[in-house]
Order: structure tokens, then sequence, then C-alpha cells
């Protein structure tokens, strides 16, 4: 599935469950509340997908926001993550645990 596709609306995808799915960009991910990533492929590594935003900014114009939201046995392709420094570690933590 396109991720943009869902966005056509709203800069917004909340609430939903990914499950076995093959999600393809271009597309940046700005992780927000609630958001859970298990047993997924990526096809970049951590340096080259995740786009760290400071936490002192409250906007971020152009991404796709995500919030309330599970991907499982997903496969990523041109999909970017972006997040705080601290979202940065968590995350390269996981791949670091499931790979």
């Amino acid at each position: 599935m396109r991720i943009a596709e869902l966005t056509v609306t709203s800069g917004w995808i909340e609430n939903t469950t990914f499950s076995n799915c093959q999600i393809i960009g271009p597309a940046v991910l700005v992780l927000q509340d609630n958001v859970n990533i298990n047993h997924c492929d990526f096809e970049a590594e951590i340096d080259a997908m995740f786009w760290e935003i400071p936490s002192s900014r409250d906007v971020v114009v152009g991404a796709v926001g995500v919030r309330n939201c599970e991907f499982s046995r997903c496969v990523f392709k041109a999909v970017g993550f972006a997040g705080p420094p601290e979202l940065r570690d968590q995350f390269a933590q996981g791949l670091r645990d499931t790979h």
C-alpha cells in the first residue's frame, strides 16, 4: 500500500492497525503517541531512514503524522521515520533486538 494514499484528507494516520503489509513511500512518518512497530523489515539502515527532529519543535510540515497505530510484520520500502533523538535511540534498539 502506498502510505500517502491514506493522507488525502488529513496529514495524519490514526487508530489503525497494519498487519502483514508492504508500506511503500516515498514518505516520512512522524511517530507521535502510542505507535508500536513489531517484527517489521526495513530496506535501509537507521542512519539513512531516521530524521531527527529537535524536541523543542512543535510543528512539522510535509510529513505524515502517525498516532495510535500498530505496524506488525510489515515491510517498509522508501519510508523514513522522524522524531526526537530519544525516539531514534528506541528505534535503533528495536532494530537491533529483531535482527
